[in-house]
């Protein structure tokens, strides 16, 4: 935890911490198989908590434990639930009421859920090209100075047919489109509401099969068994070296 708040989490993570401890609660309680993911899981295996840079909290669930969940979520007294863009994110009900139901202020656990990888390369890239462009119809209008050339025009060209369908239409077809595969077993699965970038990762069908219980902070935390290979895949192979200290700041808070 970044206890000298040398970058301005502090505050945020020990809110994240009371979300994450009732999270998991809930999980025992309705025996729901997680595992921490994502930077999450880095700070689990590199920091025994948090990233001390990190201000929100990542996990991940297999489809199969995603209607218990959300079922879960809403009915606590403790914990609320919404889509933001195409992901699913849970906050604190204190929290939410605090922000006065602002929900982009409140921290947040992001819940990505995995499915199946068609094993057909075909099929496997109509649907990671299918899932890339809904993204794109999605996003609110996009920050061109990020993009080169190619990448002006095609965010353009998504974002205008975007226009043309009501949000619920296009998160209506975006989930069938991650469920699409789905019923066998298939090699690999990967995470469809994550983040563009994420899109492109591969993970072992039984990767999430098998989770056991690390020390975070003062609690402890479910993990998958197989979390090195897991963090290879996402980070490299030197992900227990921390980045340079000019990479090192938060992602959704100012500092």
């Amino acid at each position: 935890m970044d206890i000298e708040n040398k970058y301005g989490t502090l505050k945020v993570q020990q809110r994240l911490l009371q979300l994450l401890k009732t999270f998991d609660a809930l999980c025992k309680k309705n025996n729901i198989v997680y595992s921490v993911s994502s930077g999450t899981m880095l700070g689990t295996i590199r920091h025994q908590g948090f990233i001390p840079w990190d201000d929100d909290v990542d996990i991940t669930i297999e489809r199969k434990y995603y209607n218990r969940l959300m079922a879960a979520v809403q009915e606590s007294p403790t914990l609320v639930s919404d889509k933001d863009l195409w992901l699913d994110r849970i906050w604190l009900m204190e929290d939410y009421e605090v922000f006065h139901g602002d929900r982009h202020a409140c921290p947040t656990i992001d819940v990505f859920t995995w499915d199946y990888v068609p094993d057909s390369r075909l099929k496997e890239r109509i649907k990671y090209y299918a899932i890339a462009f809904l993204q794109g119809t999605i996003k609110p209008r996009p920050d061109y100075t990020r993009f080169s050339w190619s990448g002006k025009v095609l965010s353009f060209v998504t974002y205008m047919a975007g226009r043309f369908f009501p949000l619920s239409v296009k998160l209506r077809l975006y989930d069938r489109l991650a469920l699409w595969g789905n019923g066998k077993p298939t090699r690999f699965q990967a995470g469809y509401h994550d983040q563009f970038n994420a899109l492109r990762f591969r993970y072992p069908f039984h990767m999430l099969e098998k989770v056991e219980r690390h020390q975070f902070e003062d609690t402890e935390v479910n993990v998958m068994s197989s979390y090195d290979e897991y963090l290879k895949i996402i980070y490299g192979d030197d992900y227990m070296t921390p980045p340079q200290e000019t990479n090192q700041r938060p992602t959704h808070i100012k500092q």
